[in-house]
């Protein structure tokens, strides 16, 4: 079970033994909006984070390192510093013709 806090954590839980097995923390402790998870990679989850329509692509096995982050926003990428408020609220992901893709729908209307 993958939780998203509003402190920018995601814990990872093991049911069977109700432990918190992993922690992923957001390098700014931006509030996780949505969570998904990746289906041809079983230890990678996707998520937003509340300011600048950031999605980012996580491993739970290196769970310091981000594997992918998508930055539509027009403040400086990755900048720890400038934020917009808008976020991506909602994620769908689905495989066509042999290809994946992430439908994301945000505040900002885009």
């Amino acid at each position: 079970l993958a939780v998203g806090t509003g402190s920018g954590f995601i814990d990872i839980w093991d049911m069977r033994f109700q432990l918190c097995i992993q922690g992923i923390q957001h390098p700014t402790g931006a509030r996780v909006i949505s969570l998904l998870r990746h289906q041809d990679q079983p230890s990678s989850l996707i998520s937003s984070f509340q300011g600048n329509n950031e999605v980012a692509i996580w491993n739970i096995d290196k769970p310091t390192i981000r594997q992918k982050v998508f930055w539509p926003s027009p403040a400086t990428p990755l900048s720890l510093t400038q934020s917009l408020n808008h976020y991506i609220a909602a994620m769908y992901l689905w495989k066509n013709d042999g290809s994946t893709s992430l439908l994301c729908a945000g505040t900002d209307m885009r």
